[in-house]
């Protein structure tokens, strides 16, 4: 999501120069929106379905935004004609910013192709078993012995390899 992007940059730059009072006030407008539209489209569920909850996301990010740049806009007295962007500025970084995305793109594509190796390799009853357990364990909700049946599950179907795990 774009808008998501954007206010993780604007909290990532409201934290590094003004401390966190706007990104706390960004942040709770955006909790408190999100809920009341969740609230709200809880009723139009059978209409619009599971939409209803990333519109309610979408709309709770661009109010929060809008709140925020009306806040700083008004803070820092700044006019209205030194928004707009100017596309000068950015000549020359071309090379860098090629550079940037190229070692972002290095560092995603391990993370998001693990999935998709994993269901190739093992079937998607064992990837599933497998990124259960993996999310619980992270999220603190289960111990060692539930990944035992992991295990054990693979060994009986003999899914996981020449080494059956």
């Amino acid at each position: 999501m774009v808008t998501q992007t954007i206010g993780l940059l604007l909290d990532q730059a409201l934290l590094s120069i003004d401390g966190g009072a706007i990104q706390l006030l960004r942040n709770l407008i955006q909790a408190v929106v999100k809920l009341i539209l969740l609230a709200v489209f809880a009723l139009t569920l059978v209409t619009w379905g599971s939409l209803s909850i990333f519109a309610s996301w979408l709309l709770a990010n661009v109010v929060s935004l809008v709140v925020t740049a009306v806040v700083l806009v008004h803070r820092y007295r700044v006019p209205v004609r030194r928004l707009i962007p100017v596309p000068r500025v950015l000549h020359g970084l071309h090379i860098d910013a090629a550079r940037h995305h190229a070692l972002n793109t290095a560092l995603l594509v391990p993370y998001f192709s693990m999935p998709i190796i994993a269901n190739a390799i093992l079937g998607s009853e064992i990837t599933a078993y497998f990124y259960a357990i993996a999310l619980a364990r992270v999220t603190g909700d289960v111990g060692r012995e539930s990944t035992a049946g992991v295990g054990a599950q693979c060994r009986r179907t003999d899914r996981c390899g020449a080494r059956g795990q």
